[in-house]
C-alpha cells in the first residue's frame, strides 16, 4: 500500500473511528444487515463476469466488497489509510493505494471496470469524483455505481415512527440528475434495494457502459 495525505484525510480517518464497516456488514439488526448484503450482491450482479479482467473498488472502505469479488487483478482505493489496513487484512491479494478520486494518482484508461457504491455522498466535489472514474476507466469498461436515496431514507423511517439518521460525512444529495448530466449518458442497468420503482426505493445501484461513448469519453 502506498499512502497519501490531502485536507480531507483526517476528517475520514475520524469517520474511519466513529463509523467501521462492520457496524452495517456484520450488524445483528436485520434490515441493516439485508441491505448491505444486497448492495454488494447487486453491485457484483451488474458488473458481471470479471474474469480476467483489471477490476477496481473505488472508495473500498474497510474491504467488505473487496472480499466478494473475483477477477485477474483486483485493485482498491480509499482515502482512509486506517480502512485500507482494515482492508488488507481481509484481502491480502489486493493492490491498495491511499489515493483521492477528486484528483486521482491512477493512470488513465486502466481499469476494465470500477465499482463505486456508497462513495459519491461523501465527496465534497462529486463531479470531480465522476470524471476521475471515466478517465481511469477504459473505453470498452464500465462503472457500477451505487448510491443511497437520501430522501427516501428519511420518510421511510418517519413511517415507522424513528428519528432520521443524518450522517456528517454525506455532502451532497447526488440525484439521477446529477449523475445523468456528469456521465452524459444513461446508465445500461440499474437494480433497485428494495426490489421497488425509483421513487420508492432506498438504495439504487447503476452500470454505465464506457462504449456508449463510442471511443471519445467526454473527460
Amino acid at each position: 500500500m502506498s499512502f497519501m495525505k490531502t485536507d480531507e484525510t483526517s476528517v475520514k480517518e475520524e469517520m474511519a473511528d466513529i463509523l467501521p464497516h462492520r457496524l452495517y456488514y456484520e450488524s445483528k439488526i436485520k434490515s441493516v444487515h439485508w441491505l448491505n448484503r444486497k448492495r454488494i450482491e447487486h453491485c457484483l450482479a451488474l458488473a458481471g463476469d470479471m474474469t480476467g479482467k483489471r477490476i477496481l473498488d473505488a472508495g473500498a472502505g474497510d474491504g467488505y466488497m473487496l472480499r466478494e469479488m473475483t477477477c485477474r487483478e483486483l485493485w482498491g482505493i480509499d482515502i482512509s489509510r486506517k480502512r485500507l489496513e482494515r482492508a488488507a487484512k481481509k484481502v491480502p491479494h489486493a493492490i491498495l493505494k491511499q489515493d483521492d478520486l477528486n484528483q486521482s494518482q491512477l493512470e488513465s484508461n486502466f481499469f476494465d471496470g470500477i465499482i463505486c457504491a456508497d462513495v459519491l455522498e461523501h465527496m465534497r466535489t462529486p463531479a470531480n469524483a465522476i470524471r476521475e472514474l471515466i478517465r481511469i476507466c477504459k473505453p470498452d469498461g464500465f462503472i457500477v455505481v451505487c448510491l443511497p436515496q437520501e430522501i427516501n431514507n428519511i420518510f421511510a423511517r418517519m413511517i415507522l415512527w424513528k428519528p432520521p439518521i443524518i450522517n456528517p460525512d454525506h455532502y451532497h444529495l447526488v440525484t439521477g440528475f446529477f449523475l445523468q448530466r456528469e456521465f452524459k449518458i444513461r446508465p445500461s442497468r440499474v437494480r433497485n434495494i428494495p426490489d421497488l420503482p425509483g421513487p420508492f426505493c432506498i438504495h439504487r445501484v447503476m452500470r454505465y457502459d464506457m462504449s456508449y461513448y463510442k471511443g471519445h469519453k467526454p473527460y
